[in-house]
């Protein structure tokens, strides 16, 4: 099994593959590559850190904490129709509550509900429930 140095440092040297070493380096306000050669490198001398991790996720704009995972190059499983229309009916009913009930639709408070909303919906066998998502939404206010 891979330490979280050697997942992070895999995962760092495929965003510099991805993205450019000097881009990424560039993003992150560093003067020069050399600091990201030292951590992702042929041979690196430093580890890894938390902070940099964070920092390369929030410059790429991706999910915090991705890097520390074992992404590997598998194909992602298919997703069915029924989840499909579970996503998009969770979506429209936060929608339609947050107008209801005026709370403004900032994307990631939007996000937040319907993930909550989502997973409210999974845990009771697939069905969205009005009353929850509206108490959540209440609680925006």
């Amino acid at each position: 099994m891979a330490t979280i140095q050697e997942i992070r440092r895999e995962n760092g040297r495929a965003l510099m593959a991805k993205h450019s070493t000097t881009k990424i380096s560039t993003l992150l306000g560093h003067a020069s590559a050399s600091t990201l050669s030292q951590v992702f490198g042929p041979s690196p001398i430093r580890p890894p850190s938390e902070k940099l991790m964070r920092s390369i996720e929030r410059v790429l704009n991706l999910p915090d904490g991705i890097t520390d995972r074992t992404l590997g190059s598998a194909t992602p499983p298919e997703v069915g129709a029924d989840v499909i229309e579970l996503i998009r009916s969770v979506i429209k009913l936060v929608g339609e509550v947050m107008e209801h009930e005026g709370v403004g639709n900032a994307p990631r408070r939007f996000a937040d509900l319907v993930a909550l909303a989502y997973t409210d919906a999974t845990d009771h066998g697939g069905k969205t429930r009005e009353s929850h998502i509206r108490s959540l939404v209440r609680l925006l206010k």
